[in-house]
């Protein structure tokens, strides 16, 4: 049985809600670390709905926040950033990111001096920095967390650093110093609020405890696994600040896969992981090492088409929880028994012709 979605539409400010809005089509994805992203169709004519809200106004770019809204729980928040009316439907194609999008659209414009601090701290140091500017209060509740692993990183205000790419880098570090992030909605008290939720050292539990099983033929009525070496490397070449024989210089090679005239392998394979901002020996390393992992392996991440409503339900599994996967067919004939992690969703809801479709992007376990 498909959910049964809400959307409403918030002025972004001050999170009034202007409109329940009679949506079509929609479709929507939550990643770790990064912005999901909405697309929506708003006809203005054919729905009841429509003559009691203001289409136009309830919809503007830049400036309304969409919850969205499935069997009463939240399950995105986010920002309408683009609107394009569609003559030959009489209709509003909106698309919007998810709330860390907006750190993507903030600067630091002061002088920040971290000593040794936590990497939580600055990261929610950065978070309530972007959010007391005149008019720069989204309302995203930043708790008070700590880590236990601490960084040093000077910002000064004429580099203008994007928050967003900060605090990315500090969560990019090796596994068990770097973290999840991410900009979670839900009800409280009945109104819909988003809260900063830093994990430390990752989002979700193991495959041990969650027991969730994907497996085709079964749940998983489709798959996609592509393979692409083109974005593989095995030596990265890091670049901090700095200029000629003065820049902060890093490099990581990965020679477990190497081969050779006489050995079958992989040939070296370059890339680069340039941050003119990163002042610090110690971060630029970690960012390299963390554009390495993510390109020592051709495979790009699985996406498995699942069924919603058999077990596990979607809404039962979040974001960085590990399962087994479990597949056998013409690509897999010997069968694929693996673990991964789920690092995203994408949902798109029912229409007329069509049920609701969910997708899980997976990722290596830890």
């Amino acid at each position: 049985m498909a959910g049964v979605y809400t959307f409403l539409a918030c002025d972004l400010m001050t999170n009034t809600v202007l409109a329940e809005l009679p949506l079509t089509g929609a479709s929507y994805e939550s990643l770790l670390n990064a912005p999901g992203t909405f697309s929506a169709t708003l006809p203005l004519t054919g729905d009841p709905k429509v003559a009691a809200i203001d289409p136009i106004g309830s919809t503007q770019p830049g400036r309304t926040a969409l919850y969205i809204d499935r069997d009463g729980t939240l399950v995105w928040g986010g920002i309408i950033w683009k609107r394009r009316y569609i003559s030959s439907q009489n209709a509003l194609a909106l698309a919007g990111k998810d709330f860390i999008s907006y750190l993507g659209r903030r600067q630091v414009r002061a002088e920040k001096a971290y000593a040794s601090v936590d990497v939580l701290a600055i990261a929610a140091d950065l978070l309530n920095y972007m959010q007391a500017l005149p008019s720069g209060n989204i309302g995203i509740n930043v708790p008070v967390v700590s880590s236990g692993v601490a960084a040093s990183v000077i910002m000064h205000p004429w580099e203008l650093r994007n928050i967003l790419t900060e605090i990315t880098t500090l969560a990019q570090a090796p596994v068990g110093t770097g973290f999840d992030f991410s900009v979670d909605v839900a009800y409280v008290g009945g109104v819909p609020t988003k809260t900063w939720v830093p994990s430390f050292p990752r989002r979700g539990s193991g495959a041990n405890r969650t027991g969730w099983v994907f497996e085709l033929p079964g749940n998983i009525y489709d798959y996609d696994a592509p393979e692409d070496a083109e974005i593989m490397a095995n030596l990265v070449s890091g670049a901090g600040a700095g200029s000629a024989e003065t820049m902060l210089l890093s490099t990581q090679t990965d020679t477990s896969g190497w081969g050779n005239a006489t050995l079958p392998g992989y040939p070296i394979l370059e890339d680069t992981a340039a941050n003119k901002t990163i002042t610090d020996q110690g971060v630029l390393d970690a960012y390299t090492r963390g554009r390495i992992i993510a390109l020592q392996s051709p495979a790009q991440p699985f996406t498995l088409n699942v069924s919603p409503n058999s077990d596990p339900v979607f809404g039962s599994y979040t974001k960085g929880d590990e399962a087994r996967i479990k597949i056998r067919d013409n690509r897999f004939p010997s069968g694929l028994d693996v673990f991964f992690r789920i690092i995203g969703t994408k949902v798109q809801t029912a229409t007329k012709s069509s049920p609701e479709q969910v997708s899980l992007v997976l990722g290596p376990p830890l």
